[in-house]
This record gives C-alpha cells, sequence and structure tokens, in this order.
C-alpha cells in the first residue's frame, strides 16, 4: 500500500490522518500496522503543525480539523512510529546525515 506516498506528494496532509485514524473501521489490519504509514502520518502531522491545518484550498476543503487537532502531537507520533519499527531509525539517520556516539551506533539492537 502506498497511498501514503502519494499523499505526502499531493500535499493532503489531512486526508492522510482522516484515513490512518479511519482506517480501523473497514479494515482487518489497521494501516498503522504497517511501517510507512505510522512515519508517513508523524510527517503530515508535522507539516499541519508547521503550516496550520488549512493552508491549502486541498485541505480546507476536508472536514478533518477534528482529526487533526485531536491527533497527538507529530513529535509523539515520531516516537510511537520508532517503538514499534525501531529498524528504521539507522537508515533514516544515515539519511540525515546525523553522527551517533559510538555507544549508540555500534550497538546491537
Amino acid at each position: 500500500m502506498i497511498i501514503d506516498y502519494y499523499a505526502l506528494k499531493a500535499r493532503s496532509f489531512t486526508y492522510l490522518l482522516q484515513l490512518y485514524y479511519t482506517s480501523e473501521k473497514w479494515t482487518t489490519l489497521p494501516v498503522g500496522a504497517m511501517p510507512n504509514f505510522k512515519y508517513s502520518v508523524a510527517l503530515a502531522k508535522f507539516h499541519l503543525e508547521q503550516k496550520g491545518s488549512s493552508s491549502s484550498k486541498t485541505e480546507a476543503t476536508l472536514s478533518g480539523s477534528d482529526v487533526v487537532s485531536q491527533s497527538p502531537p507529530s513529535d509523539d507520533l515520531l516516537q510511537e512510529a520508532l517503538i514499534m519499527f525501531p529498524s528504521v531509525l539507522l537508515p533514516l539517520v544515515k539519511k540525515a546525515k546525523v553522527d551517533l556516539p559510538p555507544a549508540l551506533a555500534e550497538h546491537g539492537y
């Protein structure tokens, strides 16, 4: 499922949050069980926090302001994603070109 990628590319952040929080109603496997969705939702929420939830026409036409305002902050969503899928951390750190302390970089987990 790559709909999260296209939602981010289209800057349809509210749509992505709505999809994430309503998926439990219509599927047996919530999208929150997929690593890409966990990280994409955190990124979408971050963008909405930076610009405000009604910054574009696409976002303004959606009635997702309740979802946006009631969802946790983006840093909490990112923390949740990292706890559920820790194997993504090192590739993210490498991509961001962040230097980790040697003890952390060489940790077996």
